[in-house]
């Protein structure tokens, strides 16, 4: 019976999501000497594709998973939908990690070189705050821009 309920939870998973969305981002480099090793794209690459492996194990049970129980603490469906977010973003900001590295060092310019330039006072200012953020962080430390106020920039 649980062999049948597996079958038809990943039968109902295959139609929500295609396949590529569970595929890691493709990346040509290695290594970056000076900004991530060998070591650490290795390790990344590893936890990467934990969170899409672990997006599609949720995927296949949340369809089955029942949602008559309603409690914040021993509810099957909300415990899958809260690790479902978790995992999401795990494999979003992993994916957005390895497509923003390149062999050739970037600079920031442009419109958001000038936005940086107005908020911190020094040209890099900002760089010192996101990597201050980046290194006391449990997680992640992201520089965003708001799409519906590009002025709001915040780590």
């Amino acid at each position: 019976m649980r062999r049948s309920v597996g079958n038809l939870a990943l039968k109902l998973s295959k139609r929500l999501l295609p396949p590529e969305y569970y595929e890691p981002v493709k990346i040509s480099w290695t290594s970056l000497p000076g900004a991530i090793s060998a070591r650490q794209q290795r390790e990344h690459l590893k936890l990467y594709q934990g969170y899409l492996d672990a997006l599609k194990r949720i995927d296949g049970r949340l369809p089955v998973a029942s949602k008559t129980t309603m409690s914040v603490v021993d509810s099957e469906y909300r415990s899958l939908k809260e690790s479902e977010s978790y995992v999401i973003g795990g494999a979003l900001l992993h994916g957005l990690y390895f497509e923003q590295f390149s062999q050739e060092p970037q600079q920031v310019a442009g419109p958001l070189q000038k936005q940086l330039a107005s908020i911190w006072e020094k040209g890099d200012d900002w760089w010192a705050d996101l990597r201050a953020a980046a290194m006391n962080a449990r997680g992640w430390a992201v520089l965003s821009v708001c799409e519906i106020d590009p002025n709001d920039i915040r780590i």
